[in-house]
């Protein structure tokens, strides 16, 4: 009692039915659907609430012709999206995160993609909300940037170890020690601190609302490598992911969760300072839902899919 919980605020997720894209919204309890947006031979990935609840930034890709990808902003109510990147320049473009005031998105771009090697090299970039001033930030490896309430941090996940492109093959790298890591810097790029410290990859930090807890995806001790529970590329199987929480400076790392999916895109959201909404994704159906957990991890409230995944909360 007196929990936030996810009928208490609005939901904005992806769908995908392997040939088209739909940005949804819908109140929290999963009621009051529209369809935002439409897009066709293509993904639609990492949507974002702008902090005043007018606009949702999100990733335009990859698209089925060419692997590409760039940073939209959809107006809420409207039904229309605006391309923020498109420059070749930039490369691909990914994953959206908004300044706490709203005057700023962050985001990451990388080389073009190349199918015969792991992922591109992405870096940090800063642009104003309306795409102006686009401006790298630092030369470290950046993926799921997440801005601090305060605005004085970002947090993010990077690759640490050998470059698995020039492996023969990831698993190659894998042995070499090199997986992804948590870390944390300012919001200028400077003064970057390792989190985390695990064989594992990490993944998706998500800050409290008052700054001082990280919400993330695991796969620390979810399953040996050689434990495999959905059948895909039998060269790359997945290792299942788990909700874990820690402190703002990495410390009192523990699971939130049990094993809650075999996909990259959990989304873990904080909707208040003691509850985490994720999805949970069922491995015998591969059906998804969102989930809403206390930090002593118990369930208080749940909203059954159809979702590709990523999905964000706005109270």
């Amino acid at each position: 009692p007196g929990e936030t919980r996810l009928e208490d605020g609005q939901l904005v997720y992806t769908t995908y039915d392997g040939e088209a894209a739909t940005l949804v919204t819908a109140a929290g309890d999963g009621t009051e659907q529209q369809v935002l947006a439409e897009f066709n031979r293509r993904l639609i990935q990492d949507p974002r609430w702008s902090p005043d609840g007018g606009l949702i930034a999100f990733t335009d890709g990859p698209r089925h012709r060419d692997l590409s990808s760039d940073v939209a902003v959809a107006v809420v109510g409207e039904g229309s999206a605006i391309r923020l990147t498109g420059d070749p320049a930039l490369g691909e473009c990914a994953s959206p995160t908004w300044s706490p005031n709203g005057d700023r998105i962050a985001f990451v771009c990388g080389e073009p993609i190349n199918p015969e090697e792991f992922r591109p090299r992405p870096r940090l970039y800063i642009a104003d909300a309306d795409g102006r001033n686009i401006r790298r930030v630092g030369r470290m490896w950046v993926e799921d940037p997440a801005w601090a309430p305060d605005g004085q941090a970002i947090a993010f996940r990077s690759w640490v170890g050998p470059y698995p492109g020039s492996a023969p093959t990831v698993r190659a790298a894998r042995k070499a020690g090199s997986n992804y890591e948590l870390f944390v810097m300012s919001a200028d790029a400077s003064a970057p601190r390792r989190l985390t410290h695990t064989p594992q990859d990490e993944a998706a930090p998500a800050w409290s609302p008052d700054g001082t807890r990280l919400a993330f995806q695991s796969q620390r001790d979810t399953a040996p490598a050689s434990f495999r529970l959905i059948p895909m590329d039998p060269q790359s199987p997945p290792i299942p992911w788990s909700i874990y929480v820690m402190t703002a400076d990495g410390e009192e790392q523990r699971p939130l969760t049990e094993v809650v999916g075999p996909v990259d895109h959990l989304s873990p959201r904080w909707i208040s300072d003691d509850v985490v909404a994720h999805t949970a994704i069922s491995f015998q159906s591969g059906e998804a839902s969102i989930v809403a957990t206390t930090l002593e991890g118990e369930a208080i409230s749940e909203v059954e899919g159809p979702y590709f995944g990523s999905f964000d909360w706005h109270p």
